[in-house]
């Protein structure tokens, strides 16, 4: 009997050795997206422990206890997304935006205005066409309506609410060709 008690005892050791042992990698406590927004809209947001290490940017990261209040999402968020600095801001806040001009049949056909959803494609690098933006809202038309797509000089635009990543594969994707400008669709592949 007493063979099996320090059996046991050696077991018990065992185990809480290992659990002391086990990965104990630095957390931080971030802001995760709750749902998904549309840029404008009110951020609602959970916690959640996120590990941190030498390759995660947790500078750029909101912590829980930092969303401002009156939180508005600057460009479309994604749920279980942990939120950037960069995608929200106050009722006040700007969104970082970018101008992509459209052809004159795409814009009289899309009819777009302040609050569209739209997806952007492009022929990256030669290849098939690529989804640069997905549900990016629409932030402003020459003279703030549909109509009003038609600029001065016959120039066609559409000014859409980016983040940093978006900003630059847009950057890449008007250097590499021409832009398509769609309306967001529910569907997705």
């Amino acid at each position: 009997m007493s063979h099996g008690v320090i059996v046991v005892v050696g077991l018990v050791t065992f185990v809480v050795v290992a659990m002391a042992l086990a990965d104990r990698r630095a957390t931080v406590e971030v802001a995760v997206v709750d749902g998904d927004h549309a840029a404008g809209a009110p951020v609602r947001v959970r916690s959640m422990e996120m590990p941190v290490d030498e390759t995660v940017p947790v500078d750029r990261w909101v912590l829980a206890e930092e969303l401002p209040d009156g939180g508005v999402a600057l460009a479309t968020l994604r749920d279980g997304d942990p939120l950037l600095r960069s995608q929200v801001g106050t009722d006040r806040t700007e969104p970082r935006t970018a101008v992509i001009e459209i052809d004159a049949a795409v814009a009289e056909g899309l009819a777009l205005e302040v609050g569209s959803t739209v997806d952007v494609v492009a022929m990256v690098d030669g290849e098939r066409p690529t989804f640069v933006l997905r549900d990016v809202v629409v932030v402003r038309v020459p003279g703030g309506v549909a109509d009003g797509l038609l600029a001065a000089g016959g120039d066609r635009w559409v000014a859409v609410a980016v983040d940093d990543r978006q900003a630059l594969d847009l950057a890449a994707a008007t250097d590499a060709g021409p832009l398509l400008v769609m309306r967001s669709g529910s569907a997705r592949s």
